[in-house]
């Protein structure tokens, strides 16, 4: 036991004990100098310093940053804090005012940019499709109504902006001539219209008034049909021929009394044959088919006076009876002075319950009706139209008369003819028998 303490080293000790442990000599350096107590007590300090070893954290504390005590449960409790404060302030700044409103700005201006554009594309048409879209305008719409059917039909996007600015722009343009945009009259039809056009152009469109400036002066002689009025009509440059049959057959000119009196139109081929009144006429180039078709049915209905319609009463007969009638005159007769000959025929023999048996209606039916329909339509039509066929008048005029021969039709001369014929110069025969007439042929013949 001296021997230990003679070996002991307090002052070695107490050094040791003071150094950092990263100062300190190797552990099992120290030990090899120390025996007995002193060793026992060597190792027991070593115990306690590993235990505190192990619970050693070690703690970064940034600039101007206070430390926290690390304590473990203190530590644990700040940390806690720590975490709660950072989503706090997370939340802090996603719902700050100020960042919300400017979310609200920036949607609302995306927002009313885009309806700005398409409000705008509505109006410039600078986008779209130019395929033509038959639309179909019912009679006295509002213009309200018809931005309505075209937002229906794909055409707009906006027919209250579209209204607003059509009619703040009309005003605008007028300021000074007084019109209003309520003013504003529309025709009803059917019209060919596309996006292309953009909303003024298809109203324009619509309007009971010119596309352009530009004129066309164009004259249809009496006895004309539809089909040749048309054809005229597309060939300079007025209107489309597809829209024109279009509106002819579906659109409702009931407005003039002698189309609302009409009888089934369906048995017809052209609606309307009969009531283009023959005349010269100017029209705008690209007026609308509506107000074409318009132009003379107006006509017919100044010239058909109400003179004219007291005499059809006179007769038993109704207007279009006398216009199927003045049609078949108009195509038989070779001039004015013999319509009233040739009108006396066909009354007579209507009277007498014959058939009326002229040449013009088979004509009408091979030439105008066989190339527009189908085989098994044909002869239906034929039967309806063939006065070789059917009995009494045809199903509806075969051409359209003018003035003359409304008034042979309804003032026919006073005559006993049941027949007549024509050479080939014109001149005409008359007959009051069969017999007769097949004499008529003959020296007819004889004579050419």
């Amino acid at each position: 036991m001296d021997q230990n303490k003679q070996n002991s080293h307090p002052e070695k000790e107490k050094l040791l004990s003071s150094l950092p442990p990263v100062d300190r000599p190797d552990k099992e350096a120290a030990s090899q100098h120390l025996s007995g107590e002193e060793a026992d007590r060597f190792y027991e300090s070593q115990m306690d310093r590993t235990q505190l070893v192990k619970n050693f954290k070690v703690s970064i504390v940034e600039p101007g940053q206070t430390e926290k005590n690390t304590s473990d449960p203190l530590h644990k409790q700040s940390a806690g804090e720590g975490g709660k404060a950072v989503k706090k302030k997370k939340r802090r700044i996603i719902s700050h005012p100020m960042a919300f409103a400017v979310c609200i700005v920036l949607v609302v201006s995306v927002a009313s940019s885009l309806y700005l554009i398409s409000c705008v594309n509505d109006i410039l048409a600078l986008r779209g499709d130019t395929e033509k879209v038959s639309v179909t305008i019912p009679e006295n719409a509002s213009q309200m109504d018809i931005l309505q059917i075209l937002q229906d039909n794909d055409l707009i996007d906006h027919p209250y902006f579209c209204n607003f600015f059509v009619n703040a722009f009309y005003n605008l343009r007028n300021r000074d001539t007084g019109k209003k945009a309520k003013d504003i009259k529309y025709l009803n039809g059917i019209y060919q219209l596309d996006q292309k056009m953009g909303v003024e152009g298809m109203l324009n469109a619509i309007k009971d008034a010119p596309k352009s400036a530009e004129t066309q002066k164009l004259t249809f002689p009496e006895g004309w049909t539809v089909d040749q009025i048309i054809e005229r009509l597309e060939k300079y440059g007025v209107c489309s021929k597809n829209a024109f049959y279009e509106n002819m057959q579906t659109v409702d000119f009931s407005q003039y009394s002698f189309i609302k009196s009409l009888p089934d139109t369906s048995q017809r081929l052209r609606k309307l044959e009969g009531y283009l009144y023959p005349d010269t006429y100017e029209f705008y180039i690209e007026e609308n088919e509506s107000s074409v078709i318009r132009r003379f049915l107006d006509n017919f209905e100044e010239k058909f006076t109400s003179k004219y319609e007291a005499r059809a009463k006179e007769l038993g007969m109704t207007v279009d009876e006398i216009v199927i009638i003045a049609s078949i005159i108009q195509k038989e007769a070779a001039d004015a002075d013999q319509m009233g000959l040739v009108s006396s025929v066909i009354h007579n023999r209507l009277e007498r319950g014959m058939r009326l048996e002229c040449d013009s209606t088979g004509a009408y039916v091979d030439r105008y009706i066989k190339p527009n329909v189908s085989d098994g339509e044909y002869f239906a039509y034929r039967e309806r139209y063939h006065t070789y066929i059917c009995d009494g008048l045809p199903a509806g005029p075969i051409c359209n008369p003018g003035a003359d021969a409304i008034e042979a039709a309804l003032y026919p001369e006073d005559t006993d003819y049941f027949y007549f014929y024509h050479d080939k110069n014109g001149k005409i025969y008359m007959a009051k028998t069969l017999a007769g007439h097949q004499a008529n042929q003959l020296e007819a013949l004889r004579g050419s």
